[in-house]
């Protein structure tokens, strides 16, 4: 089997503060491992939140202060699982994918989430819903 993306890379526009945007969410809700290209420690916060981490991405970029060594190390990590046979890659996250997904569904179902979020993202928490309950 031929696979045509393994991993998403979300970009986020600001690389200072602290936030999740409804690419990381739409990647969760489409099974698809990720790696963000955003804060410092996003991808520990996400970890704070319920989601696991696929260990087979080295996520040692997250705790890299300088913002344009993070920018290379992810390219560097790219390039390495770029090498790896990608069907198998893809099938050895699957129990990690599958967790991130349910546990995303719970959020949105049960509307575990910020004030903030509430505001800012209510459009696309209310879709997650609609696909979410039609399930």
């Amino acid at each position: 089997k031929r696979c045509r993306c393994v991993i998403n890379l979300v970009t986020h526009s600001f690389l200072h503060c602290l936030f999740l945007t409804e690419i990381t969410c739409n990647s969760n809700l489409q099974k698809k491992p990720f790696i963000i290209l955003g804060n410092l420690g996003i991808h520990r916060h996400l970890e704070t939140l319920g989601f696991k981490l696929p260990t087979q991405i080295n996520y040692s970029f997250d705790s890299v202060a300088d913002k344009d060594l993070r920018i290379k190390m992810i390219v560097d990590e790219l390039k390495r699982l770029s090498k790896k046979d990608l069907y198998e890659l893809s099938e050895s996250m699957n129990d990690i994918v599958e967790h991130n997904y349910r546990h995303a569904l719970e959020i949105v179902k049960t509307e575990k989430h910020s004030h903030n979020v509430s505001i800012h993202y209510k459009e696309v928490i209310d879709r997650a819903k609609e696909k979410a309950n039609g399930l």
